[in-house]
């Protein structure tokens, strides 16, 4: 009887969309970059009203703590879930697998984590090559008081895993799956991550158009594949490896003095 009493409950909570409407159309994007925004602007404004009582000159990065930039994370990567989550799973229906996250097997997943440790050689290689030096940012970023072990997991759990997922679900998942409904993957995918690298706006211009690059890495993946795993294994293991260098070069100079 409980049993019974279960699953009429589940049937009346759970509402699947039905599969003419599990597609991502231009209103969906549109509702969910605005409750992005939303977010963030409330966000936003809690983070600078909390570094305003903390930090005495706002307009230095250095001053910026760790605490402060593991909350901008977290800020971040709420923003987007809770909006993919509100506007096409609690509105729409949508489950994940109707936003790409279908299973991968073992060697895919394997490959996916290699191809991001290979792409953090290649993009340190042609930054190198281009002359670009964004080091001293990304570790002002991602280890502002140098080297902790609560920093390294800390920004392993965000930048590592919870960033590329996140991100991987809108930009991936949402537009470019709205955008390959519309156009064949030779304009989607460079549209898509054009998009992407303009989101890294605080790059230097050189920068983001190595970010676009990557974008377009994350989308091959996810159209050869048909699964936003595959992105989010590359995505994350990138992120990863950069933080993990990071860190282990704060130790070693550590240690040297």
């Amino acid at each position: 009887m409980t049993g019974n009493l279960s699953e009429k409950s589940n049937e009346r909570t759970v509402s699947p969309c039905n599969p003419s409407d599990c597609r991502i159309n231009g209103y969906d994007v549109l509702l969910v970059t605005a409750a992005i925004i939303i977010f963030l602007a409330i966000g936003i404004f809690v983070v600078s009203t909390v570094i305003a009582m903390t930090v005495p000159d706002m307009g230095r990065l250095q001053g910026l703590s760790l605490g402060h930039m593991l909350l901008i994370f977290s800020v971040q990567v709420t923003a987007i879930f809770a909006a993919v989550y509100l506007v096409l799973q609690l509105r729409k229906g949508f489950a994940w697998s109707d936003l790409g996250l279908r299973p991968l097997t073992r060697r895919q997943l394997v490959a996916a984590v290699l191809v991001g440790v290979v792409l953090v050689a290649v993009m340190e290689g042609v930054e190198r090559l281009l002359g670009l030096s964004v080091s001293g940012l990304v570790a002002h970023i991602v280890a502002p008081q140098g080297f902790s072990w609560s920093g390294l997991v800390g920004m392993l759990l965000l930048v590592g895993i919870a960033t590329p997922f996140c991100e991987e679900i809108f930009f991936r998942g949402v537009l470019y799956g709205w955008m390959r409904g519309r156009w064949r993957p030779a304009i989607a995918i460079p549209a898509s991550a054009l998009v992407f690298g303009l989101s890294h706006f605080y790059y230097p211009l050189p920068m983001m158009l190595l970010v676009a690059v990557l974008g377009a890495v994350f989308a091959l993946a996810y159209e050869r594949s048909g699964s936003l795993w595959a992105p989010v294994g590359i995505h994350g293991a990138y992120n990863s490896a950069v933080v993990a260098a990071i860190y282990a070069s704060l130790a070693m100079n550590e240690s040297a003095a």
